[in-house]
């Protein structure tokens, strides 16, 4: 089976490129997908003379992956034209003849997929200025011709993987949540969620049938240990369980399963996963503003944690506002 002339997938991108020309909004450029990046498609291809970049179907398998891998920060790898791409290879391997324009195709969503990948990693997924004007979280622009150049030098030097290694947030806040995130994830898999009767409020010393449940529940999310007995006891491991559950989730930590606990303990996995990608998407936002040294406000949580070095120094209980006077949501320099 051999691969089309480098000349002939020049020539089917010059003409995708006309038609991103006439689509520099982001519509659709074939039947069935949309490059979500035109502008810098287009320097990149433009700044090339529209030789492919692709040329090694083993490296872009690995890139295949790569998006692939962008579940693992929150991110859909649909997004990126992972599921397109796939189709694409399939359909690839069983022509025998006119391969040219399937290549130049999945150049163009290769290509817009790691860009456009870069970008969610780089400013995040949602534009915060679309969900409140007042917000002030300044977006990192792309320059397209800048961008075209290190995406061309890293294809050069096989480091796209390292590129992007390189823009995801480092902090100690997501890796945390990426982590939970990988857990919650599976969990939905692998396991049926039960909500916890709410029925009754459950004390340290009670025996009941409804500890059982609540105990497979702290273990599901770590805070009792896999090979805690299975009883219907509620004794001293499981108080302190619910405790550092009620701790983390700023509850009244009195060990006692009442309202409160019973919401947070019936957040179902995939809600949890949810939750999860939301607020690793609002750490990208201010990832770029942060130095080494901050202070960020828990507004929901009433807390305000000092980070030196990018670890935790210092925490404390803050007063926030209400329903009608609310804490406005800033990032300011202090000085």
């Amino acid at each position: 089976m051999a691969l089309p002339g480098q000349a002939e997938v020049s020539r089917a991108l010059l003409d995708i490129h006309e038609r991103l020309y006439l689509e520099q909004d982001g519509g659709a450029v074939f039947s069935d997908a949309t490059v979500y990046e035109p502008i810098l498609v287009e320097a990149f291809y433009e700044s090339r003379d529209y030789q492919p970049a692709w040329i090694d179907p083993e490296y872009a398998g690995e890139m295949l992956q790569l998006l692939k891998s962008s579940e693992d920060e929150g991110l859909n790898p649909a997004d990126y034209h992972y599921g397109e791409l796939l189709e694409l290879r399939e359909e690839y391997r069983k022509l025998w003849s006119d391969k040219d324009y399937l290549h130049a195709k999945a150049e163009v969503l290769l290509t817009d997929g790691v860009l456009l990948y870069a970008r969610h990693l780089i400013q995040g997924k949602v534009d915060p200025r679309t969900l409140d004007s007042s917000w002030n979280y300044a977006r990192r622009d792309f320059v397209p011709a800048q961008v075209a150049r290190n995406l061309a030098d890293a294809i050069a030097n096989r480091g796209v993987a390292a590129v992007l290694e390189d823009l995801k947030s480092d902090s100690g806040f997501y890796l945390l949540m990426k982590q939970q995130l990988r857990h919650y994830r599976q969990l939905a898999a692998d396991e049926q969620f039960s909500p916890i009767p709410e029925d009754v409020v459950l004390h340290p010393g009670d025996r009941h049938r409804n500890v059982a449940t609540l105990r497979k529940r702290l273990k599901q999310m770590s805070y009792l240990a896999p090979s805690a007995p299975e009883t219907d006891i509620f004794d001293a491991s499981v108080q302190e369980a619910v405790r550092q559950l009620q701790r983390d989730h700023d509850l009244d930590v009195d060990g006692v399963v009442g309202k409160q606990s019973y919401q947070v303990l019936n957040l179902s996995f995939s809600d949890k996963v949810d939750r999860l990608r939301i607020n690793m998407d609002r750490l990208r936002w201010i990832r770029q503003e942060l130095s080494d040294d901050y202070i960020v406000v828990n507004i929901a949580g009433y807390e305000l944690y000092y980070m030196r070095n990018r670890q935790l120094q210092w925490e404390t209980p803050v007063m926030v506002g209400t329903i009608d006077t609310r804490t406005p949501i800033f990032q300011a320099r202090l000085r």
